[in-house]
């Protein structure tokens, strides 16, 4: 955390040429100790990737793109998932629009019909799809039901902040922020 040079230390974490995937940000705890929030969105768009890449399942990977705002690449991403529930997820998403009441009841009736299902991660990705997010529920189903404390720490820091630098909170890129914008860096932290 006290690092000068994380970029560098996150670099080092990954084989030369490799994306970061999941369980290397878990076990190597990267939300609790990278500061940046660009390089964690940056980091969250590889995780996608590469778990898109591994498994070919849309489901598996739209979180990491959810949590960045990032739908165009999700939908792009759920385009080329030919399987029955990427086509669906693809139909879904182009279908909404999750700034509406609309989206949002339909979001959120997904989610309980996937919690119900037991797919937890999916659930979790339906309740963040509306703008703004139920972000206290689909903490709640990472917490509770996957027992991923990690996860839940890096959908709270990414969900609800825009990138630090391009923000008007004068922050700075550097300083560790978690959800609602509640900066360390606030405390004398960060």
């Amino acid at each position: 955390l006290l690092s000068n040079s994380q970029t560098n230390l996150l670099s080092a974490c990954c084989k030369p040429g490799e994306k970061m995937d999941w369980s290397t940000a878990r076990g190597i705890l990267l939300p609790f100790w990278l500061r940046s929030d660009e390089c964690l969105r940056k980091t969250s768009e590889e995780i996608a990737q590469s778990i898109f890449k591994q498994k070919r399942d849309i489901l598996e990977c739209a979180l990491f793109y959810v949590i960045i705002r990032n739908t165009r690449s999700m939908r792009n991403m759920a385009a080329t998932d030919n399987s029955e529930s990427g086509r669906k997820f693809f139909k879904f998403t182009t279908n909404y629009d999750f700034t509406s009441e609309r989206g949002k009841k339909a979001a959120e009736k997904n989610a309980y019909s996937l919690l119900r299902k037991r797919k937890y991660l999916a659930a979790a990705t339906f309740f963040l799809l509306p703008e703004p997010p139920m972000l206290n529920t689909a903490l709640d189903v990472i917490v509770t039901k996957m027992k991923d404390l990690s996860l839940a720490f890096f959908v709270a820091r990414l969900i609800n902040n825009p990138i630090c630098a391009s923000s008007g909170n004068g922050l700075g890129g550097n300083t560790l922020t978690i959800g609602g914008n509640f900066s360390l860096g606030s405390i004398g932290g960060g």
